[in-house]
């Protein structure tokens, strides 16, 4: 007997934060971003429990939707701006607690976390782990699901979350993203000074 994987999802409370981002960015990009989402989509956003796993498709289509929009720094700022909120929520709040107390924080410290916030964030999306070589870092997933891998702008947002960490740390840095499908592999090469 083997064992499956299960369907990609995220969490509920996620994926209801980063619908929520559109009461931020005003009437006018909401209506925008709501008229691309199908009705099957949006109906499973506006019903999403922050205690369930909910479909992954629904945030790569909300993802799609707010790139159309905004563009790439657009959804890099909303994306970043949804992290910073959440990790003042019960979802994430613990683990950054628990950080600043062991760690505080700095860049390569919120790298480190970056498996664990994946994992407690999605299902059955990849495994997501820290690469350091020589001063360099990278995060790297391996095992990208096709309903992540159909949506370039998706690895867009999450260099967004990435960014959060120079936010936090009060550092300068860059996030770049490599996707390789054939692998089912995307890199993010993160740099800081």
């Amino acid at each position: 007997m083997t064992s499956r994987r299960p369907p990609p999802a995220i969490r509920g409370a996620y994926l209801r934060d980063n619908y929520a981002v559109l009461d931020r960015l005003g009437a006018d990009v909401a209506a925008h971003v709501n008229a691309r989402l199908d009705g099957e989509v949006l109906r499973g956003l506006a019903a999403a429990r922050a205690d369930a796993w909910e479909p992954v498709e629904l945030d790569v289509a909300l993802t799609d939707a707010l790139f159309a929009e905004l563009g790439e720094r657009g959804l890099r700022r909303a994306n970043r701006e949804v992290f910073l909120a959440a990790i003042e929520g019960p979802l994430l709040k613990p683990m950054f607690a628990g950080l600043r107390r062991m760690l505080g924080i700095t860049p390569l410290a919120l790298l480190r976390l970056a498996p664990r916030l994946w994992n407690t964030i999605y299902r059955g999306c990849g495994d997501l782990s820290l690469e350091q070589h020589e001063g360099r870092h990278a995060i790297v997933l391996d095992g990208v699901p096709p309903a992540l891998l159909a949506s370039p702008p998706y690895f867009l947002g999450v260099s967004g979350v990435i960014d959060a960490c120079f936010v936090l740390t009060r550092r300068t840095g860059t996030v770049d993203v490599e996707v390789d499908a054939e692998a089912r592999r995307v890199r993010w090469r993160v740099h800081w000074e």
